[in-house]
């Protein structure tokens, strides 16, 4: 400065014990309290501070120049100048200085941090990821950033970024960027999420979807660990034994029933066990079959029922076929949605016509290992009954009188035969009583048709005359008769049956 008559300096106070307090903004703008002390008074230094060696009050080119040299600036020499002016003309004045030094941040470091940049942790714990840095005048700002935003802004010196981790957070990198007013470019430093996490296991849904009995099925696991599955194994059904394999397939070649089941994938590492459960649904056509009881078709509702066991159990139900012993078609019988096939009304001495072979077709839409989606279940069913005289039975027959004589009938019956008996007015002398079995014709539900029945011969050791005969027969549910003529054979009508 010059013009002065004299000038009095105070600057950063050390160790005056009354030091004068100022307020002024420092060079960046920010208001603060100075403490100042007397450093020269005149060109006389004050010899109490500690730095007074390394100042002067110079005169440069005029004689009223009274400024104040610093040699060897440091740090311990920032803080406010106040030069207070006495003129040689004019009013008192005074002006104040400011020293303050500049530096940029430095020395970024990250708290557990490895040498592969690289910070480790455990899902769902808390990661506490620290930013460290020798801060720098004025001071920083650290920012957290993820993929360029923002997750937390702290500063100076640290910045500490707390938050739980998952599994999503493996492998992603996190920013710590710090700067101030002075840098163009700021300070930063990437790490990369190490994140340990238990097995995450999966099995495909579509997978999982039904299949079809002798089709070729593959479930797969899919693991996602870190570190990697120490083991995997494979149950059934939640049991406790294992399945003897550790591949990630499981391979079925030709899928039975026995395959359904619910299919666990279970895999561990350091951190702890996953698993993933699915049923393998298998499905297949229905075993079908028939339900009958002989009580019932003795009785007022007489009925067969259809039954099935397949997968899906939602059975279609078609017509009863009825059949006879040698595959003639009788009768169809039509079946409710739960498949009953109820029978008509029959007079008990008629139910005999309900013997047969029964054929039930049913669906459940899924088709066998030959293609076919109608399967078939059958059964023979026995109708007890009186027995029956076949209707081609001839009620006159012809012999010689005095002479042997075969009376033959042929009868149909649905149980074991218990009597035989011819009887007749007056002399009857039967030699023997032979039965054979033989296929006949009788007629079931107005359909002729073929039958094992008898053919009951009664030998008479002679014929006595022209007469009539009854002939009775039995057989476990009741009796029936046949009545028969048997006249002189002529030269029309040899010996036999007409």
């Amino acid at each position: 400065m010059s013009g002065a008559h004299r000038a009095v300096w105070n600057g950063p106070a050390h160790t005056s014990s009354t030091p004068t307090p100022v307020i002024a903004n420092d060079s960046f703008g920010k208001q603060k309290e100075w403490l100042i002390s007397k450093y020269a008074d005149d060109r006389e230094i004050n010899t109490a501070i500690p730095n007074y060696r390394r100042l002067t009050v110079v005169r440069l080119d005029k004689k009223g120049d009274f400024d104040l040299e610093i040699v060897n600036a440091s740090s311990s020499d920032e803080g406010l100048y106040k030069c207070d002016i006495d003129p040689v003309e004019g009013i008192f004045s005074s002006k104040l200085y400011i020293i303050q030094l500049k530096a940029l941040p430095s020395n970024l470091t990250i708290d557990n941090e490895t040498h592969k940049d690289t910070v480790i942790g455990t899902e769902y714990q808390t990661l506490k990821l620290a930013c460290n840095v020798e801060s720098g005048i004025p001071p920083e700002t650290i920012i957290w950033k993820r993929n360029r935003i923002a997750l937390k802004i702290g500063g100076p010196k640290r910045n500490v970024y707390e938050f739980q981790l998952g599994r999503t957070d493996h492998n992603s990198n996190l920013t710590c960027e710090v700067t101030n007013n002075l840098m163009k470019i700021p300070l930063t430093k990437t790490v990369k999420l190490d994140i340990k996490y238990k097995p995450r296991v999966l099995i495909s849904h579509e997978q999982t979807k039904p299949v079809v009995e002798g089709s070729t099925k593959t479930l797969c696991c899919e693991i996602d660990s870190n570190p990697n599955n120490s083991f995997m194994y494979w149950y059934k059904n939640h049991k406790s034994q294992m399945f003897n394999r550790h591949s990630f397939c499981l391979i079925f070649n030709q899928l039975t029933r026995k395959d359904s089941g619910n299919y666990t994938c279970l895999a561990g590492n350091e951190i702890g066990n996953g698993s993933f459960t699915v049923s393998l649904v298998v499905l297949y056509p229905p075993s079908v079959y028939l339900m009958y009881n002989n009580k019932y078709i003795r009785g007022n509702k007489r009925y067969v029922t259809c039954k099935g066991d397949g997968l899906p159990n939602t059975l279609t139900f078609f017509r009863v076929a009825h059949k006879s012993l040698f595959n003639e078609h009788i009768r169809y019988i039509e079946v409710s949605s739960d498949g009953i096939a109820t029978l008509p009304p029959m007079e008990a001495s008629d139910r005999y016509q309900d013997t047969g072979l029964y054929v039930c077709n049913a669906s459940n839409d899924v088709p066998d290992r030959e293609g076919n989606k109608f399967q078939q279940g059958k059964a023979f069913l026995v109708s007890d009954a009186p027995p029956v005289f076949v209707a081609d039975n001839k009620k006159i027959q012809y012999g010689e009188i005095g002479k042997p004589m075969d009376i033959i009938v042929k009868v149909y019956s649905t149980s074991e035969i218990k009597c035989l008996n011819l009887n007749a007015i007056g002399s009857l002398n039967i030699k023997d009583i032979m039965k054979k079995s033989v296929p006949l014709k009788i007629n079931f539900h107005g359909v002729n048709i073929t039958a094992n029945g008898i053919e009951v011969t009664f030998r008479l050791v002679k014929l006595h005359g022209i007469r009539w005969f009854n002939i009775t027969v039995c057989n476990n549910f009741s009796m029936s008769s046949f009545i028969l003529e048997v006249r002189k054979s002529g030269k029309k009508h040899e010996q036999g049956i007409e």
